[in-house]
């Protein structure tokens, strides 16, 4: 993990404890002297700083966060740069992430389980009204909050949706300098086959697989990969 930066912003943030921690970037939890609370400050590592393409997908991900104004999403409060180190300040959610309950605490109960998933769709249908999928929708990019407060976060790998009569391979979207983006787990069949051509759609799936991890305590099957049984489709109308 890299050292955090003594302060940001010209010291507008006093930076304390790491919070959580990716390939990409660290999660601190800090003091935002501006706005006198504390806030999550999500700061790029030492060597991902170095990298143009993760700095360009980290800026997708706070260019798609701040055009986003929804209850259940997480709101960001700045975005900056510091001696070459790239930061983003936002709300600081107290109870961590979906992710990180189920490890401490195994399945939900149904009915918690249905009214965090209830929220998170409430979220994404703001950010498809807005062209935005996600693609990287599970429990751990599900943060849990106060008075049972649930706002999806992490949109480092987000893609705006593009017409049916634009080229894909032209596009200037969130994201287009990638591979295989997301958690595999997670990820519709068409996502995995490329990741370039996906829509709504995709967020759906990983919301039905984040469903079941919440309920269960499971990683979700691989659809993709299981046997097709015709008795299972009768009931399914055209």
């Amino acid at each position: 993990m890299s050292a955090p930066l003594k302060s940001a912003s010209k010291g507008r943030f006093q930076i304390y404890d790491p919070i959580g921690a990716g390939a990409v970037a660290t999660v601190y939890q800090a003091y935002d002297r501006k706005r006198n609370e504390m806030c999550a400050l999500k700061v790029m590592n030492e060597e991902s700083s170095n990298s143009a393409k993760r700095r360009k997908r980290f800026l997708s991900e706070a260019k798609a966060l701040e055009s986003l104004e929804h209850p259940n999403i997480v709101p960001v409060r700045a975005v900056g740069e510091d001696r070459g180190r790239l930061w983003i300040a936002m709300e600081l959610m107290g109870g961590g992430s979906a992710g990180r309950a189920l490890k401490r605490g195994g399945p939900m109960r149904a009915d918690r389980a249905l009214d965090i998933v209830h929220k998170v769709l409430l979220g994404l249908e703001a950010a498809h009204q807005a062209g935005i999928v996600h693609r990287d929708v599970k429990p751990q990019n599900i943060l849990l909050g106060d008075d049972e407060a649930v706002k999806l976060c992490d949109f480092g790998i987000a893609r705006q949706e593009k017409p049916a009569n634009e080229d894909l391979e032209s596009e200037d979207g969130l994201t287009k300098m990638f591979d295989r983006l997301g958690s595999i787990i997670y990820m519709a069949p068409e996502q995995r086959a490329d990741p370039r051509d996906v829509d709504r759609g995709t967020d759906i799936y990983a919301m039905g697989a984040t469903l079941f991890a919440l309920i269960t305590g499971r990683r979700p099957p691989d659809l993709s990969r299981a046997p097709i049984r015709p008795k299972m489709l009768d009931m399914v109308k055209n």
